[in-house]
């Protein structure tokens, strides 16, 4: 915390190995609460080391002091979430003809007929140890046809009510043994998928699940982002990942028997979805100036 006294002073919460002086029960400085206590850091006869409150020193005048505190105001919040991975939201709508297989294409396939729908949506995401995404406020209705019910992102029963769709192009495809048409995710690195794909994973107990730890172009259950006890659930992000999208596994009576992906185009309505990152992926945060890649420790705050 900054804050500045009446005599043109800069004094910031102390920490532990600095010496503590207050304002000296002056009651013309702005926000001061006599209960804390500050540490004074220049004034006519000192000179900071640090940086940041050198920046704030430089400035004599009140006007400018009281700008330039709301300035490092703004830059500390950027640094706190810099600093400690700050998650990244984006809000999504998915379309039901969303092919998860054409992640990381320029046209969606369409091997098994049907029509191959459109492009699956991308949302950039960034490794690091411990990072995962995880979905909040998914609303929205799908349905796989014209003669079929609307249902959430946790899928339906229409058709087989099942599925069991072959990988294509490098993108694993999957079973899932009572549910037809849920929101499906996928995790790409800056290339295309190649063949040979991941194995297909089977989520019919993806809703008994916490934690989905897929592999890159392995696709997966993401569904409401809910397990059945409504916890939520985290999709960890596999080393070298990029990219991640969004979209649904479709194919003639969703494989029954197993076959190929397709026939999109008779599907309908759109999943709504908030889509959080952690970390947030590079370019998410902007604006952090000179403060570059520096951390304050301060008040607890730590870099990770």
């Amino acid at each position: 915390m900054i804050h500045t006294c009446c005599e043109g002073g800069i004094y910031v919460w102390p920490g532990d190995t600095r010496d503590h002086m207050g304002c000296g029960g002056q009651n013309q400085h702005d926000n001061f609460d006599p209960r804390e206590s500050w540490t004074r850091v220049c004034g006519r006869d000192r000179i900071p080391k640090d940086p940041i409150v050198k920046y704030l020193c430089s400035a004599r005048s009140d006007g400018r002091i009281r700008k330039r505190r709301q300035e490092m105001k703004s830059m500390y919040v950027l640094a706190f979430f810099a600093c400690t991975g700050v998650a990244h939201a984006t809000i999504v709508q998915v379309q039901a003809q969303c092919n998860i297989f054409g992640a990381g294409y320029a046209v969606p396939p369409d091997p098994g007929g049907g029509g191959g729908g459109v492009l699956p949506i991308m949302i950039p995401v960034s490794y690091v140890p411990g990072g995962y995404v995880w979905l909040s406020s998914v609303t929205g209705q799908v349905s796989a046809g014209v003669v079929f019910p609307l249902h959430g992102a946790d899928g339906g029963t229409s058709a087989s009510g099942t599925t069991d769709v072959l990988s294509w192009g490098g993108i694993s495809g999957l079973i899932h043994e009572n549910r037809t048409l849920f929101l499906t995710g996928v995790f790409l690195g800056p290339s295309s998928a190649s063949n040979p794909a991941p194995p297909r994973l089977n989520v019919t107990n993806a809703n008994s699940q916490v934690e989905f730890s897929p592999l890159i172009a392995q696709s997966f259950f993401m569904g409401d982002g809910r397990d059945a006890s409504h916890t939520e659930q985290r999709f960890y992000i596999p080393f070298g990942a990029t990219r991640l999208f969004l979209g649904f596994v479709d194919a003639l009576d969703f494989g029954n028997p197993t076959s190929n992906p397709g026939h999109y185009a008779d599907n309908s309505g759109h999943i709504m979805a908030t889509v959080n990152v952690l970390p947030a992926p590079a370019g998410a945060l902007v604006g952090l100036g000179f403060l570059g890649t520096r951390c304050r420790r301060r008040r607890g705050m730590s870099c990770v």
